[in-house]
C-alpha cells in the first residue's frame, strides 16, 4: 500500500470542492487533512491530545489560512466527546459532507495477543470498534443512506445462512449483506437526488 505522501499515488480526479470534512486523529488523518485542503475543502480535525490538535491546526492554518481548518480534542470512544465534536463541526461549518473514522490504536505495543494486558485490549476495542460505532451514530447521513429495515436484512440473510451447513464444507464463511458497489450506489443516489434523507434519524440539514 502506497503512503499518502507518495507523489506517484493516484488520488483520483474527483474532489469535494468547498465542502466540509471531519478528519479524525493523526498520521494518515493528518495527511488526509492536507490533501483535502489542497483540493479546496474545509477540514475539522480532532485527537485525544489537545496539544496535538493545537499544533496541527497551527501548521495547517499557516499553509491554508485561518478560515479553512479547525480542530478540537475528542476521544472517539467517549460518546459525549463525539457528540461535542459533531456540535463543534456544525458550529464552525454548518454541515459535514464526509466524516472519516480514522482513529485507531494497537495500544502502541507489538506483542502476541496472549501477552497483551487487559488494559491495552480494552483501549484497542474501545477506540477501534466502539469509537467507530459512536462516530457512525453521529454521522446520521450514513445511517439513513445505508441502513435497511430488519425484515429486509433477514429476508436476504436467512436463505443464505440455511445453505451454509451444506455448502461451506465445515469451513468458516462470510455473507455480505451490503456490498461496496451497492453502498456507493446508495450514496450517489442520496447526493444527486436527496433520496433516503431523514429515513431513520432526523438530520440537521
Amino acid at each position: 500500500m502506497q503512503e499518502l505522501d507518495d507523489p506517484n499515488y493516484n488520488y483520483g480526479a474527483t474532489h469535494w470542492r468547498e465542502k466540509a470534512e471531519a478528519i479524525l486523529h493523526r498520521g494518515v488523518g493528518y495527511a488526509l487533512a492536507k490533501e483535502f485542503l489542497q483540493a479546496g475543502d474545509n477540514v475539522i480535525i480532532c485527537s485525544r491530545s489537545g496539544d496535538r490538535v493545537e499544533q496541527v491546526c497551527k501548521e495547517l492554518k499557516e499553509q491554508f489560512g485561518d478560515k479553512r481548518v479547525w480542530g478540537t480534542a475528542c476521544n472517539v470512544a467517549d460518546a459525549k466527546d463525539v457528540e461535542k465534536l459533531a456540535l463543534f463541526a456544525n458550529e464552525k461549518l454548518g454541515y459535514v459532507d464526509l466524516w472519516i473514522n480514522n482513529a485507531g490504536t494497537n495500544g502502541y505495543e507489538a506483542k502476541a495477543l496472549i501477552d497483551t494486558s487487559d488494559e491495552v485490549l480494552t483501549e484497542v476495542v474501545a477506540t477501534n470498534m466502539l469509537g467507530v460505532i459512536i462516530c457512525c451514530r453521529e454521522a446520521k447521513f450514513f445511517v439513513n443512506v445505508l441502513a435497511e429495515p430488519a425484515a429486509t436484512v433477514a429476508d436476504y440473510l436467512v436463505p443464505r445462512l440455511r445453505k451454509v451447513p451444506t455448502t461451506a464444507g465445515g469451513q468458516s464463511t462470510y455473507i455480505r449483506f451490503l456490498t461496496k458497489p451497492r453502498a456507493y450506489f446508495q450514496i450517489i443516489l442520496r447526493l444527486l437526488f436527496k433520496l433516503r434523507k431523514d429515513r431513520y434519524v432526523k438530520e440537521d440539514s
